[in-house]
């Protein structure tokens, strides 16, 4: 089973140091929702959507799959899938570049709470586009969706993606191998980037990665052959060394894109939708 042989990415996700935060220290916090461990303790503001994440979690336990045993009832099922995550305490730990000050259960809740959110909302995002009318409705209202989406791709707002291929897998099921790159699809299509169909991607370490490859990589696609650099060598590790790209991916994405993006056709060009309220949802001036 490929997902029990989950390769995490060590120090992928972390706390941006304050001096590369103070010129704007609203644009690294999350407005709406918080992500993981990191934001926790953040502001009044975002209190309002640990409700809708538990509610958007029972919504998720209560799919049902053709697969499914009827008679398995959504608070087995919330157990099934924390005692799977319990068994990932130590890759997800080493995802985090500081130490996680909580005792191992504390951080399976909550990946397990924010890990099924965030299932859920790909599943009701792919509902629509499938068949016009999710079984569930957003979680946010319009007013606050660019804000909602532009906090999914803060770096420190993150958790590792491979919990949500774990809980897909024990919720539903399907062949573990294509599991990830279903996700990869779900997410980049909630993000405007993509049609929704599966998409095989080497970084996907969180949303901000798996998004920022998806970018760069379809822009690279786009120049002529001579102005290429040569590709990258991917080299995957059990836990892979600090990269200072990381460090500063959520600035790359923000900005380096948009005088890239002048020169690409439209038919190369992922189908992003940027407007004013998304770059100021950002943080962006």
């Amino acid at each position: 089973n490929p997902l029990t042989n989950k390769k995490a990415r060590g120090n992928s996700i972390v706390d941006l140091p304050e001096h590369l935060k103070k010129s704007n220290m609203k644009a690294y916090k999350p407005k709406v929702v918080s992500i993981g461990p990191l934001h926790r303790k953040s502001s009044r503001e975002l209190l309002y959507m640990k409700e809708i994440k538990w509610q958007c979690m029972l919504s998720l336990l209560h799919r049902l799959n053709p697969t499914d045993d009827q008679k398995v009832v959504p608070p087995k099922r919330l157990k099934d899938c924390g005692e799977v995550i319990l068994k990932y305490d130590e890759a997800v730990r080493a995802c985090y570049m500081d130490p996680i000050e909580l005792d191992r259960h504390e951080l399976a809740q909550i990946m397990l709470v924010d890990g099924c959110f965030l299932l859920e909302l790909l599943l009701i995002t792919n509902d629509k586009q499938l068949n016009g009318e999710p079984k569930s409705k957003f979680p946010v209202k319009v007013s606050k969706r660019e804000e909602f989406l532009s906090d999914l791709k803060l770096l420190e707002n993150q958790i590792p993606l491979f919990i949500i291929d774990l809980l897909y897998l024990k919720l539903f099921g399907q062949k573990s191998e294509g599991i990830p790159n279903i996700i990869n699809g779900y997410a980049l299509y909630l993000f405007g980037c993509s049609s929704g169909r599966p998409i095989i991607s080497p970084n996907r370490a969180h949303l901000l990665e798996l998004t920022h490859w998806f970018l760069t990589s379809r822009q690279i696609e786009a120049k002529p052959d001579q102005e290429r650099s040569a590709p990258e060598t991917v080299v995957e590790l059990t836990i892979d060394p600090p990269d200072h790209e990381h460090m500063e991916s959520m600035d790359i994405w923000l900005r380096e894109r948009d005088e890239r993006d002048k020169k690409v056709s439209k038919e190369t060009t992922p189908k992003l939708e940027r407007c004013a309220a998304r770059l100021q949802a950002a943080g962006v001036k």
